[in-house]
């Protein structure tokens, strides 16, 4: 019984865990201090098949009302079968 317990702990467990990581993009030199605005846009990936949401630059600045885009952030989340996405845009 404590080895079937112990199995469903760690498959919730692996099934919840995730591995994420930011990488940032520069995507107009100058003063970034002058970035204003901040936009988020959300995506993902089902079973590496099915996909849903919108986080390109343009989708996410164009709903945030920036017009000069100045950085661009990427944060990713990997689960076993989903991959979230996040884009996070600075500009003015």
């Amino acid at each position: 019984m404590k080895k079937a317990i112990l199995a469903g702990l760690f498959g919730a467990l692996a099934l919840t865990s995730a591995c994420s990581f930011t990488t940032p993009h520069f995507a107009n030199p100058g003063d970034i201090s002058q970035a204003t605005k901040e936009g988020r846009g959300t995506c993902g990936i089902v079973l590496g098949l099915f996909r849903f949401g919108d986080c390109s630059i343009n989708t996410v600045a164009r709903n945030a009302g920036i017009n000069e885009v100045m950085v661009v952030d990427s944060v990713e989340a990997n689960y076993i079968f989903y991959i979230k996405s996040e884009t996070i845009v600075h500009g003015k």
